[in-house]
Order: structure tokens, then sequence, then C-alpha cells
């Protein structure tokens, strides 16, 4: 290659990056406005919620909005986490803030796979297990970040009263970074969710006074955004970081009516679950400390999470997530694995993740 068509390389990939730093610069700060904005989207609470709201409508909201939020945090778990990868941050590298797993080209895909047990407690119970599966491509420009992620989820619950709860849906969701100094990092994110759903209950037939079964399949959404500013430290072989979070959730699930079967045809035995509009607010701050072994790098961590406003009457959902895990890098190829177990009012949840990195 001639001086003058390396010149002329140079300055086409000046004006991609550029472009890129535009689209990266734009999406970011669609996402830092939602943020803005959620506090008094979830605080005006749209929903109006009767006092003689049946058990089984009190039951499904509050279902619906821990498995939500569950989801969304599993998501952004797996998404977020790339920070640590993608600017040297795992303990892999020999100076913290280096160009960590990342190949030539700058390029990454990468996937995972998450289970978590979800066990809510009280009168109205429920327990159950959540799965998901997440693959994504980055690239990095710089010191910015933009990727894609497409998701996977499965849902299965057991609830009181013999019933049964399930969906199967996907996410589509867009990550950015940016380093603002070689060791803080700001970081967004916006998705969006679909779920297929069926819920399934038991109930006395006053045609017979036994026990039959109604079941009915309805579609849900919902829309999440997050950031964060990140800060890691290293001190011989120890690496430290701390995350402060914003996140905001809007769960939507159109109003339905579940039918009884097994009846005879001109039975009555109906129950109504009006709309749901779920409007969630949350804060988090948490931390992790990890210990170089060569390229092995086994880590703890905790985070604390905040409800600040959100829709409706329900309970806050307020507690501490912890991890243990560890990641593994050999040349561009990365693996890390993290155990959590989190802990809420009348609720916990226990699980891990697996994710794998290839770089180009």
């Amino acid at each position: 290659m001639t001086e003058k068509e390396a010149k002329m390389t140079k300055q086409k990939e000046r004006r991609l990056d550029m472009h890129y730093s535009r689209i990266f610069k734009s999406v970011a700060l669609v996402a830092l406005l939602l943020l803005v904005a959620s506090p008094a989207l979830a605080a005006h609470g749209h929903e109006i919620l009767p006092e003689d709201m049946s058990q089984s409508d009190k039951t499904m909201r509050e279902i619906t909005h821990t498995s939500a939020i569950t989801a969304t945090h599993t998501t952004l778990d797996l998404i977020l986490d790339r920070n640590a990868t993608l600017y040297g941050f795992d303990g892999n590298t020999a100076e913290t803030g280096a160009s960590g797993g990342n190949g030539d080209v700058g390029v990454g895909i990468w996937a995972s796979h998450g289970w978590m047990y979800m066990d809510r407690s009280g009168t109205q119970w429920s327990r159950g297990y959540m799965t998901t599966v997440t693959g994504g491509i980055d690239k990095k420009f710089g010191n910015a970040v933009i990727g894609v992620a497409v998701g996977g989820e499965w849902l299965r619950l057991n609830m009181s009263d013999s019933g049964r709860y399930r969906y199967d849906g996907f996410s589509l969701t867009s990550y950015f970074s940016y380093a603002l100094m070689p060791t803080l990092v700001m970081d967004t994110a916006v998705g969006f969710g679909w779920q297929n759903n069926r819920q399934r209950t038991s109930y006395i037939s006053w045609i017979d006074n036994q026990s039959h079964s109604m079941e009915k399949d309805y579609d849900s959404w919902r829309l999440f955004t997050a950031a964060g500013l990140s800060k890691y430290w290293s001190i011989d072989n120890w690496v430290i970081s701390a995350r402060l979070g914003a996140m905001y959730l809007h769960q939507d699930t159109p109003s339905y009516t579940m039918t009884g079967i097994d009846v005879l045809p001109f039975s009555n035995d109906t129950v109504d679950i009006s709309r749901n509009r779920h409007d969630l607010f949350q804060l988090s701050l948490g931390g992790r400390v990890g210990y170089r072994f060569g390229n092995f790098n086994p880590f703890v961590g905790a985070t604390y999470v905040q409800d600040v406003a959100k829709s409706g009457r329900q309970r806050d959902f307020v507690g501490v997530d912890f991890q243990a895990g560890f990641n593994y890098r050999i040349g561009n190829f990365s693996l890390g694995l993290t155990a959590t177990y989190g802990v809420r009012d009348k609720y916990q949840k226990v699980g891990g993740m697996a994710n794998f990195r290839l770089a180009f």
C-alpha cells in the first residue's frame, strides 16, 4: 500500500469513527432523557386500582411486576458486564484501563445462558424458574462501544391454589458505553421485550361443587432503559470496581378474562383480570472485588437496589443481590461464570449465568 493509499484509508476510517460516534451520542442522549423523565412517569401512577380488586388480580399484578423486574435485571447484568472485558477491567490485563477483549478490528461476538429460581412467599405464594439465552455483537471505537443483543426468556411458575403461570418471550436491546477517563466508564442501554403468557388456575364450580380449571393465553410487552457510571481501581493484583446505576421499566399487560373449562357450556365461571400498566424507576449501587491469578480472575460483589418511584400500590422491590464468580481468558476468547443470590421483602432468587465472548 502506497503512502497516499494509507492516508486515504486512515481518513476513511476517521470519517467512519465520527459517523458511529454521532450515532452513539444520539442514542445515549435518548436513553439519558428517558431516565431523566422516568421518575415523573413512574410517580404519576396512571394505574387506578379499585379497592375491591379481586385477590386473583392482586396476585397476578405482583407476579407480573416481580417477573418483569427480574428479567430486566438479568438482561442488563448480562449486557452491562461487557464493560469489564471491553475496557480491560476483568483482571486479565497487565494495566487496568487497557484495551481488553478486542482483536485487530475491535469486534466481539458473545453469547450467554442464565437460570434463576424465584420464590415469592406469603399466602398467595409462587415459585419456579426463569431461563434466558442472549447473544450479541459489539464494536469498539476508541473510547466508545456500541452493540446490540437479542435474547429469549422462558418463565415457569407454580402458584397457590394449584395455579400455574408461564411465558415465552424475547428481548432486543441496544447498548453503549464510553470511557470518560481511563478508569471511569459511562454506560447506557435501551431495550424492548415481548411475552406470550399463559395463566392456568383451579376453582370450585358452582354447577357441581367440584374443582375445575380455567386458563387464558395473552400477550404483553415491556420497555426498559438504564444508565450507569462505573469506576475501576487496580492495586497490585486486586481489581476493584463500583457502579452507580439507574433503571426505568414500563410493563404493559392487557385486560383478559379467564374462562372455566371442563364444565357444561352454559357455565358462567369466569375471572376478570384488569389491564396492568406498571412503571418503575429504580436506583442501584454496587461493588465488586477480584484478584488476578494469571488469566484467572475470581471475584465477589454485592448490589443494593432501591425503588424511587412507581405506579400503583405494589410493595417496594428493595433489597440486595450478591454475586460470586470468575472470568478466564485465553487469547481472544473469554469465559465468565457468575452465581447470584438476591433477597427482597417476601421474595428470593438464586441462580447463575455463563457467558462466552470471541474477539476479532
